[in-house]
């Protein structure tokens, strides 16, 4: 990911108080993604912020990838880091919408 598009993403799905509520880190936290959004944290991004993993980690992932996928990779390698329900984030993404 360009330096320049984080910030640009960060500030469109609408800055580090929103992200960290949603993902349920702190505002610190996301200070520190100098790389971009951490691989653990795309699938949660993406779901509350209408995101594609390509549009937030284009490094990590091509366009073919989805969120589905993604989430069913976590779930294979039963990845115990899931900060916020699923449920929680769609209901995140309806009311941005």
């Amino acid at each position: 990911m360009k330096q320049a598009q984080l910030p640009q993403i960060i500030q469109e799905a609408g800055g580090p108080l929103t992200i960290s509520r949603a993902l349920g880190i702190s505002r610190v936290a996301i200070y520190q993604w100098k790389r971009g959004v951490p691989k653990k944290r795309v699938p949660f991004f993406c779901i509350a912020f209408g995101y594609t993993p390509n549009d937030v980690r284009p490094d990590l992932y091509d366009a073919t990838v989805t969120v589905e996928k993604l989430l069913i990779r976590q779930k294979l390698h039963e990845d115990p880091y899931i900060p916020v329900r699923l449920s929680e984030l769609e209901k995140l993404r309806s009311n941005k919408k």
